[in-house]
């Protein structure tokens, strides 16, 4: 279970005021209508993907067979440059880092370690994939952190619909929801 995220309490009145910052570069139900031949061929080197109802269903490690051939795609396309970055997953939140190596074992590929949660961290991401951030992919289910995070350091953004409501905490679906009527205003 997720806890504190001060990087994005802090960050929230900045990224509330300043709507760019949760606008994404492209929107899309799920990653299977993601075109990532294209995207590569655009010069994009890297895919850095939310966890939680973006490939899996909240707090699970198992792919959702919704999203099962865009997820393929994804990794045949980019291979070894596509990891998750997750506000749990990773984090000093993860026990011994339990969840991050199950989540690894499940999909097969890496869950980047990391200090600061969303919408902080491009440290850790830049160093993991040894690119800069503009060479960067960040998909996402949530306005506040995987998009606000992507557009702060100058990524390419493409957000999709959360995959389920199920398992998901009461605060964090009102929040989602919140996010998703601030954006159509």
């Amino acid at each position: 279970m997720q806890s504190f995220n001060p990087q994005g309490i802090l960050y929230f009145p900045y990224a509330f005021f300043n709507r760019k910052l949760l606008t994404p570069n492209e929107s899309v139900k799920s990653i299977n209508d993601i075109d990532f031949k294209k995207l590569k061929t655009q010069g994009f080197k890297a895919i850095l993907i939310d966890k939680d109802n973006t490939l899996t269903a909240p707090y699970q490690t198992k792919i959702s067979p919704l999203i099962k051939k865009g997820f393929q795609e994804c990794k045949k396309t980019f291979g070894k440059s596509v990891a998750i970055f997750s506000n749990h997953a990773g984090t000093a939140d993860d026990f011994d880092y339990a969840t991050a190596k199950a989540i690894e074992k499940s999909l097969g590929i890496a869950v980047i370690r990391h200090k600061k949660k969303k919408p902080a961290g491009m440290e850790e991401v830049e160093a993991f994939f040894n690119c800069r951030p503009e060479e960067i992919i960040v998909i996402g289910d949530r306005l506040f952190t995987d998009i606000a995070f992507g557009n702060r350091y100058g990524c390419h953004t493409i957000l999709v619909n959360p995959l389920t409501k199920r398992y998901e905490n009461a605060l964090s679906a009102w929040v989602a929801g919140w996010e998703r009527k601030l954006i159509r205003n």
